[in-house]
């Protein structure tokens, strides 16, 4: 057997979690579900080991290229969690956010970083709405299972090229 090349995907069960299910990466709004109890400390929400969050202070916080990071990492699935559009803590965060995916997206998948526009969710939940959360990760988990196996190569970092020495 030969030594994997640099091009050579890595098999489908890297982008699993240890429960089997596609590990999914999600933004999560600490105004919105991010202040109760439905997210362990480490971040997985509960009951669902394949989900990670990362807490943050508003949706409209999320920079574009934390979700193309992750998809560099391994996620299958990403999602950010923000308040009810209309109904932001910070006023437009979430409308923010709305147009920033819509055209980072539609971005990855033009150039062909991504197969499906759906492996990309948004959730716009008020702090009350738990049973809604869990059913949309729910659903957003089965969606990204039925896809194929996403593998997105790292950027490579930029060197500068070493100055001569006079």
């Amino acid at each position: 057997m030969s030594a994997p090349t640099e091009n050579t995907a890595p098999p489908a069960a890297v982008n699993l979690a240890p429960n089997g299910k596609p590990k999914i990466i999600g933004f999560v709004c600490e105004w919105s579900l991010g202040r109760n109890d439905d997210i362990h400390e480490d971040g997985t929400v509960k009951g669902m080991d394949h989900i990670k969050t990362l807490k943050i202070p508003c949706s409209g916080f999320v920079k574009t290229e934390w979700v193309t990071v992750a998809f560099e990492n391994g996620a299958q699935g990403v999602f950010v969690l923000g308040c009810p559009l209309g109904d932001c803590h910070f006023n437009e965060g979430n409308f923010i956010i709305n147009e920033r995916l819509e055209q980072h997206v539609g971005r990855l998948t033009n150039r062909k970083i991504l197969d499906d526009k759906g492996r990309v969710a948004e959730l716009y939940l008020g702090a009350t709405e738990n049973g809604e959360f869990f059913g949309q990760l729910e659903d957003f988990t089965k969606y990204i299972a039925e896809l194929p196996p996403l593998v997105v190569q790292a950027k490579k970092p930029r060197v500068a090229p070493a100055k001569k020495e006079a």
